[in-house]
């Protein structure tokens, strides 16, 4: 199912805060929607019982696929129109690099260390 930001002529003409025209990650953040593998994000948090809090569910709720592009979407935009270069929730991380272009993962596991 192809999910796609939907935006206003005028918002598509608006600079991001790094200077980028907002229609030029609008293409860049419905191409990895339309790509991203959201069925096999679901698998694993079926398989692993991961559930997201949910307001109409006391312990929680595996989210619908269509949830989890909401989510996406979400993080998507947020770094793509703030100074944040790395937004995340539920496993899921989305990452501006310096080149802008534009990075969804999803995580079940991760270490780092410190910069020196």
């Amino acid at each position: 199912m192809s999910k796609n930001v939907k935006s206003k002529d005028k918002l598509k003409k608006l600079k991001t805060k790094n200077g980028v025209f907002l229609d030029d990650y609008l293409e860049k953040i419905n191409k990895i929607l339309n790509n991203f593998n959201f069925k096999r994000v679901r698998l694993v948090l079926e398989t692993l019982n991961w559930k997201w809090w949910s307001p109409s569910v006391e312990d929680g709720e595996i989210p619908s696929i269509e949830r989890m592009q909401q989510t996406a979407q979400h993080l998507l935009l947020e770094v793509a129109t703030t100074k944040n270069v790395v937004c995340s929730t539920g496993g899921f991380y989305a990452y501006r690099h310096c080149d802008d272009t534009l990075e969804l993962a999803f995580i079940v596991e991760h270490c780092e260390t410190d910069p020196f």
